[in-house]
């Protein structure tokens, strides 16, 4: 299935979630393994790497980021709107979703 035939249904089901999830999930890996660099975060004692493409922030933590009870983690936000996208996962099959709110800031993530 396409990303666009999951985003153009009103209601998606847990399967489509999680595959377009996982989709997300690698291109924002892809994102920062490329352009990816430190971010420094006002009283977090931990530097996570992150990019900007276009109106969204992306960042992942791992587990070198010595945060407690996380392993990686992958948060994206939309300029103007807050958190977009969350999961975290120890294994990468077996992710976990936080958060996932459908939008146009998918579209603004393949170009």
């Amino acid at each position: 299935m396409k990303i666009d035939e999951i985003l153009s249904q009103k209601r998606i089901n847990k399967e489509e979630k999680k595959y377009l999830s996982r989709l997300i999930i690698d291109k924002a890996l892809q994102l920062i393994e490329k352009e990816g660099k430190f971010i420094e975060i006002k009283n977090i004692d931990t530097k996570p790497k992150g990019v900007k493409k276009g109106k969204l922030d992306i960042q992942i933590t791992t587990p070198f980021n010595k945060l407690e009870g996380v392993n990686y983690l992958v948060d994206i936000w939309l300029e103007g709107k807050g958190k977009v996208f969350s999961a975290s996962w120890s294994e990468l099959d077996n992710f976990h979703i936080i958060n996932l709110k459908r939008g146009d800031w998918i579209t603004i993530l393949f170009k």
